[in-house]
């Protein structure tokens, strides 16, 4: 897909009847993360706020695999507009976002126009544009509602655009390399949701499918990544997972890393070859 024009926003399907249910955990954090994002599209009505990160990874798996207080969002060039609407609404304005009453952290990544000519020569700078933009132009609107644990009723429920499986493997696979210094802990988690991405949503070839679709050499570059994290060096993302991350990460092996990334990988090393 080089040739794309990506000086403007894709048109996507309008899909308003798409709904996701997550099952909530003992401790409420499904809800209070919904709720969070109901706080946020509330402030901000008519916005395209597309959810990326943790919270996207959740509601595509429909549980809670991971503990996160952190609503990830791509807004198109309009994020200072959005932060200003949040921070009206009661929000406490901090770096790259807002921090709402609730507690959880509002992180706005903005995506805009630009000529494929002018996309950074260096690999990491020029996949991160690609991924953010592609996540915003693929996302899917959608209807999340988190359940509470004990009773199975609902307690919150947010509609907004949610990237893409797709999508959230390309983020956390440009990520994981980026990851220095204060944040270098974060890539367990991000090699952890790349995983459970894969685990659960390649069952029908969803990720590798729209992987091959991503534009200019996105989806060769996830290839390597995907091979190196997941198929040729699994014992170092296992030694992440132990040593960084969190219990439930540290019970993967090497063995479930290989056995999920192998036939990934080599269904979008096809995919791409078509």
């Amino acid at each position: 897909m080089s040739g794309d024009d990506l000086t403007a926003p894709m048109p996507v399907p309008h899909e308003p009847d798409a709904r996701i249910d997550i099952v909530g955990d003992e401790a409420g954090r499904t809800t209070g993360l919904v709720a969070g994002l109901e706080r946020l599209t509330w402030s901000a009505p008519g916005r395209r706020i597309v959810v990326v990160g943790g919270l996207a990874v959740i509601s595509h798996l429909s549980h809670l695999h991971r503990v996160t207080m952190d609503v990830d969002a791509v807004v198109w060039m309009d994020s200072p507009e959005v932060l200003d609407l949040l921070v009206g609404g009661g929000a406490a304005r901090v770096t790259n976002g807002a921090r709402l009453p609730s507690g959880h952290l509002v992180d706005l990544i903005t995506v805009g126009a630009y000529d494929p000519a002018d996309l950074p020569t260096e690999a990491l700078d020029r996949m991160f544009i690609l991924a953010h933009r592609w996540a915003y132009d693929t996302a899917r609107e959608t209807h999340i509602t988190a359940y509470g644990a004990r009773t199975g009723l609902p307690k919150a429920s947010a509609t907004a655009w949610l990237a893409t499986p797709g999508a959230l493997a390309a983020m956390k696979l440009q990520s994981i390399p980026r990851r220095a210094g204060p944040t270098i802990h974060k890539r367990a988690s991000d090699a952890y949701d790349l995983f459970r991405l894969i685990d659960h949503c390649e069952r029908k070839g969803t990720v590798s499918r729209q992987l091959a679709t991503a534009p200019s050499d996105l989806g060769d570059f996830c290839l390597r990544q995907a091979r190196a994290y997941l198929v040729d060096e699994p014992e170092r993302t296992v030694r992440w997972f132990r040593t960084e991350g969190s219990p439930d990460m540290g019970q993967i092996s090497v063995d479930d890393l290989v056995a999920t990334g192998t036939p990934f990988a080599e269904s979008l090393e096809r995919r791409l070859a078509q």
